[in-house]
């Protein structure tokens, strides 16, 4: 009885003098003589067994005796993984329909390291996408790397670094009192996180990132210990990107002349989702763009030459395409003499002017008016006689 007074002493003496030189938070753990397994602990461990190949001996040293269990291993050399409890991997995947809110754990493992007296573990994430809430040192878990052993828990320090009020960086740590180390695999800590962005479409993603120079290992000679450190990966998967609509267009006569109408049909685009709500029409030839609802539309050349025609859909859902084809427009030789006299006035305005509106077998039909020969006497016809005027042939 009184050994074990002293011994408490010892341990409650050491607490305070480190109190005293520095401003961390302590916590003083004192040896158990028994702790039982969590099922939570053992699936970890389970998983951990199938998922790698060769087997290692893990020993903790206690005051209360020697503690050994079996972990299996493909490492070599120290290493440290944030690992994900539920699957024994390093990965943290989070399907489509996952609320804003849900919390998770990152548990931090140690393989094949030897004689190790004290680490700190630096966690940092993305605070646009995760919220560190908690962290702790599982000190009633055997898998736990002190287990059974005279220490000193350092932190958790949290860091707000941006001051959003969201937490991106943690600090956790502890050490041993008096003599004792850890040598083999195990558990070094727990640290909760938040999801607290979802991506409306597509994936967000980020490394859980304990590689940094501020995850230390320290063996019983205080010497910092060489390890691998594997970040985890963290996921969400919003639902599928919609996909773009699909834009098409023909036009007739494939074979178009300067100052006849072209017939230009989109009718073949597809929206994909949603609805064609607009289609945006560039003939090419400098004239202004022109936005219709309706997928069919026509356009007058005024000049031959080839003219990049370009067509964009918009839909329903904001989404857009584009495509284009070339039209070549070809001349016609168009005769503003209608009376035949080698000039160009008054007389030949005045019969388009009177056979305006025509077609054939209207009453005012006149063959010679229809200029640009299109089967309709219009203002097209009027605007080449004008363009003339006054012309000597």
């Amino acid at each position: 009885m009184k050994t074990i007074i002293k011994q408490l002493e010892k341990y409650f003496l050491t607490a305070l003098i480190i109190s005293l030189l520095t401003t961390q938070t302590l916590s003083l753990t004192i040896p158990q003589a028994n702790t039982e397994t969590t099922s939570k602990t053992q699936s970890m461990q389970s998983t951990i067994n199938s998922m790698l190949p060769w087997t290692n001996k893990a020993s903790f040293d206690t005051p209360n005796g020697n503690f050994e269990h079996t972990i299996t291993s493909n490492l070599t050399g120290t290493q440290i993984f944030a690992m994900n409890p539920e699957t024994g991997d390093i990965n943290f995947i989070f399907p489509t329909g996952t609320p804003i809110g849900t919390r998770f754990n990152v548990t931090v493992w140690i393989y094949n390291v030897t004689k190790l007296f004290g680490f700190q573990v630096n966690l940092v994430v993305d605070d646009t996408l995760l919220n560190i809430t908690r962290a702790w040192l599982p000190t009633t878990d055997p898998a736990y790397v002190f287990q059974g052993q005279t220490q000193i828990s350092l932190g958790p320090t949290f860091y707000d670094i941006d001051g959003d009020g969201v937490n991106e960086r943690v600090l956790i740590g502890a050490s041993i009192i008096g003599v004792g180390s850890f040598s083999g695999d195990g558990l070094l800590a727990i640290i909760e996180l938040e999801i607290i962005y979802t991506p409306p479409a597509g994936t967000v993603s980020c490394p859980l990132n304990i590689n940094n120079t501020d995850t230390k290992l320290l063996d019983d000679t205080l010497s910092e210990i060489t390890a691998t450190k594997i970040d985890g990966y963290y996921e969400c998967v919003g639902p599928p990107v919609p996909e773009p609509p699909h834009a098409e267009f023909t036009f007739s006569p494939l074979e178009p002349f300067a100052g006849r109408m072209v017939t230009f049909d989109a009718s073949a685009s597809t929206p994909n989702g949603g609805t064609i709500v607009s289609y945006i029409w560039n003939f090419g030839d400098g004239t202004p763009e022109i936005i219709k609802t309706d997928p069919v539309t026509t356009h007058v050349y005024a000049s031959n030459g080839t003219f990049n025609v370009t067509l964009t859909i918009i839909d329903s859902e904001g989404l857009n395409d584009t495509t284009w084809q070339l039209i070549t427009v070809q001349f016609t030789e168009i005769n503003v003499d209608l009376n035949g006299d080698g000039k160009v006035d008054i007389l030949d305005v005045a019969p388009v002017g009177l056979a305006y509106g025509s077609y054939p077998g209207h009453e005012r039909w006149n063959e010679l008016a229809d200029v640009n020969k299109d089967g309709v006497v219009n203002i097209f016809d009027l605007v080449l006689i004008a363009m003339n005027f006054g012309l000597t042939l």
